[in-house]
């Protein structure tokens, strides 16, 4: 099975890693890129009951993300759709009020995350 995006298209790891490798700064190495994943899941049983104690029944389904990064020494993120080509960032120290596009999900993920 091919891995699809909520947007449907295809997740290919390499794909991913050429397309960032392509857009580093000279100082950044791309043998540094790595790629993380994260199935979609639904619940079948137990919708916000699983911090309630209650019992839940979690299970992956076949959409994902995909993420193509390169570690920095700085606290700076930049984002970049896939799909559009849209770039976007933000400061781990001061990430700020929701701004109501699609950055907002990596940021609130990284405050959370803090």
């Amino acid at each position: 099975m091919t891995a699809r995006s909520p947007g449907g298209g295809t997740l290919d790891p390499g794909r991913l890693r050429d397309g960032l490798a392509a857009r580093l700064p000279a100082d950044l190495d791309p043998a540094t890129i790595g790629i993380a994943r994260a199935p979609g899941r639904v619940n079948l049983i137990g919708e916000y009951t699983d911090f309630n104690d209650g019992y839940v029944l979690p299970v992956a389904i076949d959409l994902e993300i995909r993420l193509a990064f390169v570690p920095t020494d700085d606290r700076r993120v930049e984002v970049t759709l896939e799909a559009t080509g849209e770039t976007a960032g933000f400061d781990l120290d001061a990430i700020g009020e929701r701004r109501g596009d699609w950055l907002d999900y990596v940021a609130g993920t990284a405050r959370s995350l803090a």
